[in-house]
């Protein structure tokens, strides 16, 4: 899935709001699994390096998942590109519609 927006800066696999990670894991409660604290980063210009390249559409992102929704064929993501919010310190995917 090259459509994997994210808005979990602090995660190391997120690159200007793009998740780059090879896969990821989706919970039977929708929630990205595969979040991982990116390490500390010193300076303001580094930091905002990120927010301000371009998305990177390139990585082709393989999506498990587990939860019961319409877009869950044989434990894959079978949608056209998934939003992933942080909710109640949750990484929670918010294009999971129930089935």
């Amino acid at each position: 899935m090259k459509d994997l927006k994210c808005a979990l800066r602090n995660c190391k696999h997120n690159r200007a709001y793009s998740c780059c990670a090879d896969q990821i894991k989706v919970d039977r409660h929708a929630n990205c699994t595969t979040y991982e604290d990116r390490p500390a980063e010193t300076g303001k210009l580094f930091e905002m390096g990120a927010d301000m390249s371009a998305r990177d559409y390139s990585v082709d992102t393989g999506v498990g998942c587990d939860a019961p929704c319409l877009f869950n064929k044989c434990n894959k993501c079978a949608a056209i590109g998934i939003t992933v919010l942080a909710e109640n310190a949750d990484a929670e995917c918010v294009t999971y519609t129930p089935s």
